[in-house]
């Protein structure tokens, strides 16, 4: 009895001494860091394996961090008593506030870490997917980097007009800068780890599919890169974007958009471009310098009021440079001719009044250039004159380009006989018109070339007469009165032409034998 008691006590300092000396150990520094420096165990860290490298370094462990890590000379057999003397144990907390201190405070270190490293860190951290709390906090982690190298946390995907990609190989095609969506960058995406994390944050493949999804491609347009060129139209249509684009990101995008052969699908472009000054305007407000007849940059000489495309620009497609141009004049809408239409009213798409920039050249051009700047540019210009057929006369673009004839037919031209006419009470200067007229007092038009096909083509909208009418013999009996002492065989047969065509406006022959004084030329025609 008396044995057991003392073997009791015995036990019972036995326990207290110890106590005594851990409690004593826990304020000095005996244990030591990775730096091999002495110090307290409350002011050192345990990591097990599982955050540590293959080699058995701290994920985590950085030239500022080394001291607070317990040296590599204690192992896990050691760890209860380690833990016993105040020593704290790496858990997945601590780990993710370490990674955030090390994105945030040590920046540099993180991304210049080797490639092993971050796949280590991106293995570890994807085993909290399942956990809400702990994924949430890995979503705010800068982790991501990107091919403008940029490092962006998973908060920061997803969000729309700021998509973040992998990059897709099969594109073949150099994709544009200055988008706000981006590409991850490669040496991340070759890592089985880091590309699971990054998934896993919400970083999807960049494929038709997904584009297609973000931006709401139509399925004819269901290709990657066709799909990419749509998505980079809407983002033109922002003006917020144009207010970042820098000339060089922009040339980038527009020679992205001309080698997948992306064509505009509306009548309004969106897309932006610089002008020689260095502004940013919408394309269709831009001209192009050109050498051909009656180009913009021959006729609007004011350089500060017309606005001219940057030749950077212009200039960008090297050997491809005619396919360039055709290019920005299709999609882009960049012009080289004055631009006759305008939209009147944007919420009316189809209704259009006269350009200002035409509306100038109006008040401030020569009629002979005006008309002649007309038949340069027929192919383009006729479409807003001739009424389209397959409408009614009174839809909005056929009203619209009633409008642009009359305006144009009342204008006053500049005539052979050196007075000023109202285009449509003219007439075209051809050989056969000419040998009936009388020379020097006949409003024909003055163009250059008369006879050229192009010009029956242009001038028949605004009412210029080309053949021996009606009108065109009175036209002539009015011009021949004007004559001291015209021909009488010219003037019967003249009448002859009048009474052949106008059997039934008898009342206006009769006028216009009075009108011209020749009361009795049928009497005398009758005589001879």
């Amino acid at each position: 009895m008396l044995a057991r008691g003392n073997a009791r006590r015995s036990a019972d300092d036995d326990h207290l001494a110890a106590s005594e000396i851990f409690r004593t150990l826990k304020e000095k520094p005996v244990l030591r860091n990775r730096l091999e420096e002495l110090k307290k165990p409350s002011e050192l860290i345990f990591v097990p394996p599982e955050f540590c490298s293959h080699e058995g370094i701290p994920i985590t462990q950085t030239d500022t961090s080394a001291h607070k890590y317990l040296s590599r000379q204690y192992d896990s057999s050691d760890k209860h008593a380690l833990l016993r003397l105040g020593v704290q144990e790496m858990d997945i907390e601590i780990f993710i506030e370490e990674v955030r201190r090390i994105s945030t405070a040590e920046e540099h270190t993180m991304r210049s870490a080797p490639l092993h490293w971050h796949s280590r860190l991106a293995s570890i951290l994807l085993e909290q997917k399942r956990s809400t709390r702990n994924w949430n906090l890995i979503k705010q982690l800068k982790l991501i980097p990107l091919r403008d190298g940029r490092w962006v946390s998973g908060s920061d995907v997803g969000h729309h007009g700021h998509e973040i990609w992998f990059p897709n190989d099969d594109i073949g095609y150099e994709l544009p800068t200055g988008l706000p969506w981006q590409l991850v960058a490669d040496e991340a995406v070759r890592d089985r780890h880091r590309k699971g994390l990054f998934n896993a944050l919400g970083v999807d493949q960049m494929d038709g599919k997904s584009v297609q999804g973000h931006y709401g491609a139509s399925a004819s347009n269901y290709y990657t890169v066709l799909s990419l060129a749509n998505a980079l139209e809407g983002m033109h249509a922002d003006d917020r974007f144009a207010a970042t684009l820098k000339l060089q990101d922009l040339l980038s995008q527009l020679i992205f958009m001309f080698r997948v052969k992306w064509r505009g699908t509306t009548d309004q472009s969106t897309l932006w471009v610089f002008d020689e000054h260095g502004s940013r305007r919408r394309g269709r407000d831009v001209y192009m310098d050109s050498t051909k007849p009656s180009a913009a940059k021959l006729l609007l000489r004011d350089r500060r009021r017309f606005h001219f495309l940057h030749p950077d620009i212009a200039n960008a497609a090297g050997e491809d440079l005619g396919a360039w141009h055709h290019w920005l004049l299709s999609s882009v809408q960049v012009a080289i001719h004055p631009r006759l239409e305008n939209m009147a009213n944007p919420r009316s798409p189809k209704q259009f009044e006269m350009h200002s920039d035409f509306q100038y050249l109006l008040t401030g051009l020569p009629s002979k250039e005006l008309l002649q700047l007309l038949r340069d540019n027929h192919v383009n210009y006729m479409r807003s004159f001739r009424l389209d057929e397959r409408e009614s006369k009174n839809s909005e673009p056929n009203l619209s380009r009633t409008k642009l004839v009359q305006r144009l037919a009342s204008l006053s031209v500049r005539c052979l006989d050196g007075n000023l006419h109202q285009l449509s009470q003219t007439f075209l200067s051809l050989r056969e018109l000419k040998e009936v007229a009388p020379g020097g007092c006949f409003p024909f038009v003055d163009v250059e070339h008369p006879d050229h096909p192009d010009w029956r083509y242009v001038l028949h909208p605004f009412g210029v007469g080309q053949t021996d009418s009606f009108d065109f013999y009175i036209t002539c009996m009015r011009g021949w009165k004007a004559q001291d002492n015209p021909p009488l065989a010219t003037i019967f047969r003249l009448l002859e032409y009048i009474q052949a065509r106008s059997g039934e406006a008898k009342t206006q022959v009769k006028s216009v034998n009075h009108d011209i004084g020749f009361q009795n030329a049928n009497a005398t025609q009758r005589s001879i």
